[in-house]
């Protein structure tokens, strides 16, 4: 793995994502250990991603980490959750046109916990489901204050999913397979 990843590197810098990082086992941390040891000076990123509360449960990464940390391996960067103020500029910025009414904008940082991808999500549902309104500018509930906010993620793309139509859903199905 390292020789292959050495090689590309010697032609084009290379970025290695791994998402879910607390969910590797033993081996595959060892292997990334080992990577990151033998790329040092080349150019080459590798970006790992875990949630916080299972990275106390995995004896092997939380070794391995405090090992790369002494050594000047890795670089760690806590994502915090957002403010009110900073997700209703996030909303906007995606809604692009108008803002979203600040009892909207209550609900989306109280389902979501201020974590960003979820609010996105969670926007991205409701205006599809045809529960947001643009008028004079701000974005309101069609439902008035009965607006139903979906509890995880998970519900939010799968509620989206839903609405594809037969062929985008085999596409994507297909996709996320391979």
């Amino acid at each position: 793995a390292v020789g292959f990843v050495r090689a590309c590197a010697a032609t084009t810098p290379v970025a290695l994502m791994i998402d879910d990082l607390q969910w590797a086992d033993r081996s595959s941390i060892e292997l990334l250990q080992h990577l990151v040891r033998h790329t040092r000076g080349e150019p080459v990123l590798v970006a790992a991603t875990a949630r916080e509360p299972a990275l106390h449960s995995s004896a092997s990464l939380r070794r391995a980490l405090v090992d790369l940390r002494r050594e000047g391996l890795i670089h760690r960067v806590r994502l915090e959750r957002f403010a009110r103020d900073e997700m209703a500029t996030l909303l906007s910025e995606v809604l692009a046109t108008g803002e979203l009414a600040p009892a909207l904008i209550d609900a989306i940082q109280a389902a979501t916990g201020g974590n960003p991808f979820f609010a996105i999500e969670v926007l991205q549902t409701l205006r599809e489901r045809g529960d947001l309104v643009l008028v004079d500018r701000q974005w309101i509930s069609s439902r008035g204050d009965c607006i139903a906010v979906p509890d995880t993620v998970r519900e939010s793309i799968l509620e989206r999913f839903a609405r594809l139509s037969s062929t985008s859903a085999q596409a994507i199905d297909a996709a996320a397979t391979l």
